[in-house]
């Protein structure tokens, strides 16, 4: 009889534990997918999502969704600027979803791998990461992968001034999203990349482009997006000499900034601060802000320091 009540209060404790956090494969895959949507809205929760789907993943020995968890954690980590913790997630998924043979989980981990290297300026190795995610994710036609895919190598052509080239990819990818019907809130970084490449000899040109990217970013609730472009406006009207309306827009992005912990923003909005004052011959507070600019440099975890539009 007490072995009976035993067995039916454990039946009870895994009942209630269960109705709270199911432990199976459909949980891990639906904390994942909890992780991915804020992505852009809310990187912060976004990460303690992957991480729970992670232990879920690791509790139960599914390899699957520890690749996946470690991918959706990589992304997170590169939206924070923390590309060192960027790169070492992705290998992670990387040597994972080789063993699983998962091509689109493999195609995640070398864009990830791209992005981060690119930000640590090691151009080789993000040009070696980006063809390889390229070239699964034609073999699997991922419409959503594809369209970042195009628009990174558009970044990284724009970064080694190859700005013809950057046009063509940044191009590319809205066409491709475009044609796989991908979610609008994939967009307002690429329309604004678009708008950069322009930015030298056609400035109004560029401003319609910011313009549009800014809208879209607000209406698809791209928090990051919204953060960054409306950094960049505020720069584009730094080089007009326009600064009231510069530092509107670089005040704006650094509150938004700092809610989401977007240091790379952070440090961008404060650079342009710091040309303000110092337009404005207001030198003691052109350095207050730049050593708040430092600060923020100094935070981030072995980032490049080159800044160039939104990725």
């Amino acid at each position: 009889m007490l072995t009976f009540l035993n067995a039916f209060a454990a039946d009870k404790i895994v009942y209630a534990a269960n109705k709270i956090a199911p432990v199976d494969t459909a949980r891990v895959i639906e904390l994942i997918q909890l992780s991915n949507q804020l992505h852009w809205t809310d990187p912060s929760h976004s990460l303690d999502y992957a991480d729970n789907a992670l232990k879920l993943a690791q509790d139960i020995g599914y390899q699957k969704g520890i690749a996946l968890s470690h991918n959706a954690k990589g992304f997170c980590f590169w939206s924070f600027g923390d590309n060192d913790l960027a790169i070492e997630a992705a290998l992670q998924a990387l040597e994972m979803g080789k063993k699983e043979n998962d091509l689109s989980i493999q195609t995640e981990s070398y864009y990830i791998l791209a992005r981060g290297y690119m930000d640590l300026n090691e151009r080789l190795k993000s040009e070696e990461f980006i063809a390889k995610a390229e070239q699964l994710a034609r073999q699997t036609q991922s419409g959503i992968q594809l369209c970042n895919i195009y628009n990174l190598k558009g970044v990284i052509k724009f970064i080694a001034g190859q700005q013809d080239s950057a046009l063509l990819y940044y191009t590319k990818a809205y066409e491709t999203g475009k044609s796989n019907k991908v979610d609008p809130i994939q967009f307002p970084r690429i329309i604004s990349n678009i708008g950069e490449c322009y930015s030298s000899e056609n400035p109004t040109l560029a401003f319609t482009y910011f313009k549009q990217a800014l809208s879209l970013a607000k209406e698809t609730q791209n928090k990051i997006a919204e953060a960054s472009i409306t950094d960049i406006i505020g720069h584009a009207y730094l080089r007009k000499d326009d600064l009231r309306n510069a530092e509107m827009h670089l005040q704006a992005a650094l509150e938004l900034a700092r809610k989401l912990g977007l240091r790379r923003v952070i440090r961008h909005a404060y650079a342009g601060l710091v040309d303000i004052r110092l337009k404005q011959g207001r030198g003691n507070e052109a350095v207050q802000y730049q050593q708040q600019y430092y600060a923020v440099r100094d935070s981030l975890l072995s980032t490049g320091l080159s800044s160039t539009g939104f990725i």
